[in-house]
C-alpha cells in the first residue's frame, strides 16, 4: 500500500492508520448506512459513506497516501 508520491495535502510522511471499519451492504444490515437519509445525524453528512467499503475502497481511498499499516475494527450489522 505504500506510495513514494506525495498527496494531494502535500506531504508523504508514513501513515499507520490505527482505527478502520469494512462494511458490506449487502451482507447485513447497517440501518444508519442503508435506512432512510437522516439530514439532521450528529455527525454530518454521511451519504458518501453509503455504499460498500471493502479492502479495493480502502485502497481507492487511501491512494497517494504512505500507508504502512492499518488496524481493521469489525463493522457489527444491525443484529
Amino acid at each position: 500500500m505504500t506510495s513514494a508520491a506525495r498527496n494531494a495535502l502535500g506531504f508523504d510522511l508514513p501513515i499507520f492508520d490505527a482505527h478502520h471499519h469494512f462494511w458490506d451492504l449487502d451482507d447485513g444490515h447497517f440501518p444508519w448506512l442503508t435506512d432512510d437519509y437522516d439530514e439532521h445525524f450528529f455527525l454530518g453528512d454521511y451519504r458518501r459513506m453509503c455504499r460498500n467499503f471493502l479492502p479495493p475502497q480502502y485502497r481507492e481511498a487511501t491512494a497517494g497516501f504512505d500507508v504502512i499499516g492499518t488496524v481493521h475494527v469489525e463493522a457489527v450489522p444491525i443484529r
